[in-house]
């Protein structure tokens, strides 16, 4: 189970690192990117939630303080992400070459 586990969190940081590289570079396909990692994330929050509900309360706090920090991550991206104002930027009609 552990090595599920650190295979599961390595493609998950891999996914977040392509994604936070590109959104730093301001590229289209890393807004769409991260849009799909932030709800695969939130989506393996809550099955962890759901599978640590028979565990200690502590566990299940600490499993419930992550859906809903992800949750927060994911909303404000989503929000922020699919503005049309921050949309043309990645689109490349506000940030022009230098």
């Amino acid at each position: 189970m552990l090595l599920g586990a650190f295979t599961l969190f390595s493609i998950a940081a891999l996914l977040t690192l392509a994604s936070a590289f590109g959104l730093f570079r301001v590229k289209e396909w890393a807004r769409k990117f991260w849009l799909g990692v932030v709800l695969l994330l939130a989506g393996f929050h809550l099955v962890r939630l759901a599978t640590d509900l028979h565990q200690e309360w502590y566990i299940v706090a600490m499993r419930l303080v992550e859906v809903v920090l992800i949750g927060l991550v994911a909303a404000v991206s989503w929000r922020q992400l699919t503005k049309e104002s921050l949309k043309s930027v990645f689109q490349g009609s506000v940030v022009g070459a230098a």
